[in-house]
């Protein structure tokens, strides 16, 4: 006697996770991460974006320094920490850069009659600089002045 199969409602292949998460259903997932950040910009009127992306060991020149200065106190110059930092120092002006021309494309996109966001990796180092520029974009309200979190498309 044949056994009676159960009268169920199929799932869906995107809600299916034996399919979704297969090599097969891999095409799936990657339409959906690129049209998840085109509704999302749709939504708060994004018309452009401009991406920042770079080492995320990266530090701000002051804490580099003030990094630097604390292990000096401490005697603390010939360790890994310190030799880490000092390679850090080389850099750390890349941060600052970073910080500086989000805020003269901020000023710049204020004349423009099209919306631009700054969009990044989300940090630390230079995502981490990108990222507290949205501060100076007027139409972004964010609690931290850092991470927008309803525009987080990760």
């Amino acid at each position: 006697m044949a056994k009676k199969l159960k009268n169920t409602t199929p799932i869906l292949a995107h809600q299916n996770p034996n399919f979704i998460n297969t090599k097969a259903g891999r095409t799936v997932r990657v339409l959906a991460e690129l049209e998840s950040p085109r509704e999302q910009f749709n939504k708060y009127k994004i018309d452009h974006t401009i991406a920042f992306f770079g080492s995320a060991r990266t530090l701000a020149s002051k804490d580099v320094k003030g990094q630097l200065n604390k292990l000096k106190k401490e005697g603390k110059t010939n360790t890994k920490e310190f030799h880490r930092l000092e390679g850090l120092a080389k850099v750390a002006r890349y941060y600052d850069e970073c910080r500086e021309l989000g805020k003269q494309i901020s000023e710049w996109s204020k004349t423009q009659k099209e919306n631009y966001c700054i969009v990044t990796g989300g940090g630390p180092g230079i995502m981490e600089a990108g990222n507290k520029l949205k501060q100076f974009f007027p139409y972004q309200k964010d609690d931290n002045n850092e991470l927008h979190d309803s525009i987080s498309l990760g």
